[in-house]
C-alpha cells in the first residue's frame, strides 16, 4: 500500500492534490475539445482515498505533490535534459516550474530539453492531428488510428514518441526541430539494415514487391538466429561476432554492443562463453590462440561485492525455513571459509554429515511451527539435532545405534579427527542460530543494522576489507532513517520483514550508472540507446517470455486511468528495439529461444 501510494504522488500528483482537497475523485482530464474533465472515484475504489486520508492525517505533512508546488528555490543556473524519448506531464510541470523558479542571481533557471524524434516526416503529419492546448490537463489516451499514408508497423513502433508530441502540444510548447541529415540507401550501401531504417526514418509505406530491389542472399546486416535456450544463444552470439570481426574491416571491441530484456539470467552464459580462447588463422597462414574481451555493465551491488553477497544471504536465510542450500550458501562462501580456514574437503565433509543426520530444515522444534509444521517437540531433520548427533558422535565409540545424552543417537562412523571440520560449521550455525532468534522480534532500523553489523564481523572478520560494501549499505539505511520524516523515526520498532525487504532491494540495485563506452564488448539490460552509435548491435535472449507486458494491476488507479505520457510497457518494448535497429551502423544481430 505504501508504495502504491508513493507510486501515486509520481505518477499522479493531480489526483494527490485533489485528494489533499478533500476531492475523492481521479486525475483530471481534458476532453477532445481541451475541457476539464473530473472524473469522481467510484464506491469500489473509495477505500483508497479514505486510507490515504488517515494516513496523511497521522504523519501531519503534506504529499509530495504539495510539497514540491510550495517549493521556492533557489534553482541551479541551467538544467539540460538530453536523450529522452518524451516527457510525462508531471516532468512537463516540473521543468516548467523550474523554469520559473528563481536562481541565486535572481533570475530564471534557463531549461532546455532535448527529444529524441526518429522521423520527421511523420512528425510533420501528427502535429496537424495534435489536440487542443489544455495548460495542466493531460488528454486521455485513446485507442490507435490507422494512417493510410504511413508504415503501419512504424507507426505502432513510435507510438510513445506520438503520444510525447501530442503532449507537449497539448501543453501549448512550440518545439523546435532540428533535422539530422538523411541517409539515402543507394547501389553501395544498400543493405537490408540501411534499407530499414530508411523506411524508420521516412515514414513511408513498404514498396510493393515490384518497387523493392531484389533481396541480397549474401546480405549479412540482418541476421535473426533462434536457439533451444539462453545457454546456446550466447554461444551462437559468440560465433556471430567472431564472424563480424572477420568480415567488418577495421571492427573493434567497443564498437560492439550486446543488449538483453534478461541480462541477469544471460550474464553468466556469456562469461562462459566469451571466456574461452578461441583458434584463428593470421593472414600469414599461422593460427593464433584469441579471446573476446567482455565486460557485463548490469551488475547488482551483490553481484560485484563479495561482501554484499553474503549479506544478502544472511538476509535471506534469518526468518526463513533455513534449509539446507540456504545455510550453505552462507556458510560455504568464500569470505567465511577464509575467515574460520577451512577448503573443499572441509566443505565435503559437512555435506557427507549434513546428508548422513538428514538435516533438511528449521533451527529447532519450536521454530518449526513458524514455519508451517503445526506440531509439538518434533526435533528430527533440524539442525540442532544434527549437529548434536555428529558431536557425539564424534567423541563417542562406534556401537549399536541408542539414545544418550538428551535421547539423542550419536552418528556413527565418525572420527576424532572430524571434530576440527565441524568446529566451524557449529559455530557458524550458532552465529545465525543467534540472528534468527531475534528476527522474530521487532526493533529500531538502527539497532537491526547493528546486529548485522555484528553477524557479518563474527563470519567474515571484522577486518576485512571486503566489507566495506555491505557496512556502507547499512550506514546509509541507518542513516535514511535517523532523517526519516515524523516524531522520533530512528526509535520506531521495525519487523524483520520489513527491514528484511528494503536491504535486500538495495543489495540488488545497479551500481550506480552503468557505462555504454567500456572500451571492450559491452553487455547490458535492454536500455533506450536513442542514437548512440555502434557498428554491431546485438540483442540476445529477445523472447517472448522476456518481453511480454505485464498484466496490470485492477486496484491501480493510475494504471486504469491511461493518459498521454504514461510509461507503458508495451510501447517502451517496441522503442527499445527500435532504437537497436537505428542505432546499428554495420549489422544487427538477433538471438531468442524457438
Amino acid at each position: 500500500i505504501a508504495d502504491r501510494f508513493d507510486h501515486y504522488h509520481f505518477r499522479r500528483p493531480a489526483m494527490m492534490l485533489e485528494w489533499e482537497a478533500g476531492s475523492a475523485a481521479l486525475s483530471p482530464e481534458a476532453d477532445s475539445l481541451g475541457s476539464r474533465v473530473d472524473r469522481p472515484l467510484s464506491q469500489r475504489d473509495r477505500w483508497q482515498f479514505d486510507l490515504w486520508q488517515r494516513v496523511r492525517k497521522a504523519i501531519a505533512e503534506p504529499s509530495p505533490p504539495a510539497r514540491e508546488r510550495a517549493a521556492e528555490g533557489p534553482a541551479p543556473e541551467a538544467v539540460l535534459v538530453a536523450g529522452l524519448q518524451g516527457l510525462s506531464l508531471q516532468q512537463i510541470a516540473l521543468l516548467e516550474r523550474l523554469a520559473e523558479m528563481p536562481t541565486t542571481a535572481g533570475q530564471g533557471c534557463d531549461v532546455h530539453v532535448l527529444l529524441v524524434h526518429p522521423s520527421p516526416p511523420l512528425r510533420q503529419v501528427w502535429a496537424k492531428q495534435a489536440p487542443p492546448v489544455s495548460q495542466s490537463l493531460a488528454p486521455a489516451r485513446g485507442q490507435p488510428q490507422a494512417d493510410s499514408q504511413a508504415d503501419p508497423l512504424v507507426v505502432a513502433w513510435l507510438r510513445g514518441t506520438r503520444e510525447s508530441q501530442w503532449l507537449l502540444a497539448s501543453q501549448g510548447h512550440d518545439v523546435s526541430h532540428i533535422a539530422a541529415a538523411a541517409t539515402v540507401p543507394t547501389a553501395t550501401n544498400a543493405s537490408l539494415l540501411s534499407r530499414m531504417q530508411q523506411t524508420v526514418a521516412s515514414g513511408e509505406l513498404p514498396q510493393t514487391d515490384a518497387g523493392h530491389p531484389a533481396f541480397d542472399k549474401t546480405d549479412q546486416s540482418v541476421r535473426i538466429h533462434r536457439c533451444h535456450d539462453l545457454s546456446r544463444q550466447a554461444e551462437v552470439l559468440h560465433e556471430a561476432i567472431l564472424h563480424a570481426f572477420r568480415e567488418l574491416p577495421d571492427l573493434a571491441p567497443h564498437e560492439v554492443v550486446i543488449l538483453s530484456p534478461q541480462i541477469a539470467r544471460l550474464a553468466p552464459h556469456l562469461e562462459a562463453a566469451f571466456n574461452r580462447e578461441v583458434t584463428g588463422a593470421e593472414q600469414a597462414g599461422t593460427n593464433a590462440r584469441l579471446q573476446l574481451p567482455l565486460l557485463v555493465a548490469d551488475r547488482g551491488i551483490r553481484e560485484v561485492s563479495p561482501g554484499a553477497e553474503l549479506l544478502a544471504a544472511i538476509i535471506e536465510l534469518a526468518g526463513s525455513r533455513c534449509s539446507v542450500d540456504a545455510m550453505l550458501a552462507v556458510a560455504a562462501h568464500p569470505l567465511v571459509l577464509t575467515h574460520y580456514g577451512c577448503d573443499e574437503g572441509t566443505i565435503d565433509s559437512w555435506q557427507q554429515c549434513i546428508e548422513r543426520t538428514k538435516i533438511r530444515w528449521g533451527f529447532d522444534a519450536a521454530r518449526r511451527r513458524r514455519g508451517g509444521l503445526d506440531c509439538d517437540n518434533l526435533p528430527a531433520h533440524t539442525w540442532r539435532l544434527g549437529l548434536e548427533r555428529m558431536l557425539l558422535g564424534a567423541v563417542m565409540p562406534d556401537g549399536d545405534p541408542e539414545p544418550v545424552l538428551g535421547d539423542v543417537v550419536p552418528l556413527r562412523s565418525v572420527a576424532t579427527a572430524d571434530i576440527q571440520s565441524l568446529a566451524p560449521l557449529i559455530t557458524i550455525v550458532g552465529v545465525l542460530d543467534e540472528l534468527d532468534s531475534e528476527s522474530a522480534k521487532s526493533r529500531p532500523v538502527g539497532e537491526w543494522c547493528d546486529l548485522l553489523e555484528r553477524t557479518l564481523g563474527r563470519l567474515a572478520g571484522e577486518t576485512s576489507d571486503d566489507l566495506a560494501t555491505p557496512l556502507l549499505e547499512l550506514d546509509s539505511l541507518r542513516q535514511a532513517a535517523a532523517t526519516a520524516r515524523g516524531t522520533a523515526p530512528a526509535d520506531v520498532p521495525v519487523p524483520w520483514h520489513d527491514l528484511k525487504t528494503m536491504l535486500a532491494a538495495r543489495l540488488a540495485a545497479p551500481v550506480g550508472q552503468q557505462p555504454l563506452r567500456t572500451g571492450v564488448i559491452t553487455a547490458t539490460s535492454l536500455i533506450p540507446l536513442r542514437g548512440v552509435p555502434f557498428r554491431l548491435v546485438c540483442l540476445a535472449g529477445y523472447d517472448d517470455d522476456a518481453v511480454a507486458p505485464q498484466e496490470r494491476d485492477s486496484e491501480d488507479l493510475a494504471e486504469r486511468q491511461q493518459l498521454l505520457g504514461d510509461p507503458d510497457r508495451g510501447l517502451e518494448v517496441r522503442r527499445q528495439l527500435l532504437d537497436c535497429l537505428l542505432a546499428a551502423e554495420d549489422r544487427l544481430i538477433i538471438t531468442c529461444t524457438g
